[in-house]
């Protein structure tokens, strides 16, 4: 591990929309910070305590990913593992990279 980046996503409750731009944001800080890096672990952010529902999250955090990729091509960032304490979200989040392809 070279890096440990610690990321706090937004909370489920409010404006539910801004809660997902935010999410996405916050994703995108993180590879932005990693942006010099070959490779980047991200856990489901916001998917615990903060209450995000865990398809919500791994769709939020699979776009956000997906959109700074294909922005982003001069980085050196070219793997980015999803990654979850919880194998419920790890299969949400397979399925919502599955969709991508």
């Amino acid at each position: 591990c070279q890096r440990l980046i610690h990321a706090v996503g937004p909370r489920w409750e409010g404006n539910r929309d801004q809660a997902k731009s935010l999410l996405g944001i916050c994703i995108g800080n993180v590879l932005d910070s990693v942006s010099d890096l070959d490779s980047v672990a991200i856990p489901a952010i916001s998917s615990g305590i903060f209450g995000f529902p865990a398809a919500v999250c791994a769709e939020e955090i699979t776009t956000a990913v997906r959109q700074w990729l294909k922005i982003n091509k001069l980085s050196q960032l070219k793997t980015v593992y999803l990654l979850d304490v919880k194998t419920s979200i790890l299969k949400i989040m397979q399925k919502q990279l599955g969709k991508a392809l």
